[in-house]
């Protein structure tokens, strides 16, 4: 199944269809984004002139979680490619996360059921994310691109 079928969804996060304007994007339609943060993208990627072309969802890496002792699959968020100052390309595999879970979970203070059931839940997070980093950056180095994260610090 194409990650291009998990419609929007109401929830926490605003989530919806983005229309292009530029022509630079390239990939798989609908434009989704699932967070405001991924819009701040899309139209950064939209509107900024050195953005030669962008996409969204397009690219598929295959990851173990150790947790479930399992591969999965992890769609980046994005592929950009750009001109930089010197006027050569340079192509970009780029996820959006909350910087809050890109660091290991502080443990409760207070032990409760609900402390340790968001603990463990944060905990598990991170170590999802920390894998499919890693399995990101070999595969974008294997193609000649970068893998970076971006978060709502630098999407300010």
């Amino acid at each position: 199944m194409s990650i291009k079928n998990l419609k929007p969804k109401r929830g926490q996060f605003k989530q919806g269809f983005y229309e292009e304007l530029s022509g630079k994007y390239v990939g798989p339609k609908p434009i989704i984004y699932r967070s405001s943060w991924e819009y701040k993208f899309m139209i950064y990627c939209d509107k900024n002139p050195d953005v030669l072309s962008w996409s969204s969802e397009a690219v598929k890496v295959k990851y173990y979680n150790p947790i479930t002792k399992k591969f999965h699959n992890y769609y980046i968020d994005f592929f950009m490619k750009i001109k930089t100052k010197d006027g050569l390309e340079k192509k970009y595999l780029v996820e959006i996360k909350p910087s809050t879970l890109l660091k290991a979970p502080a443990k409760p203070k207070r032990i409760t059921e609900k402390t340790l059931s968001n603990y463990k839940y944060a905990a598990n997070e991170f170590v999802k994310n920390k894998y499919k980093a890693e399995a990101a950056k070999k595969v974008a180095a294997s193609i000649g691109m970068e893998y970076i994260i971006l978060t709502e610090k630098s999407l300010k």
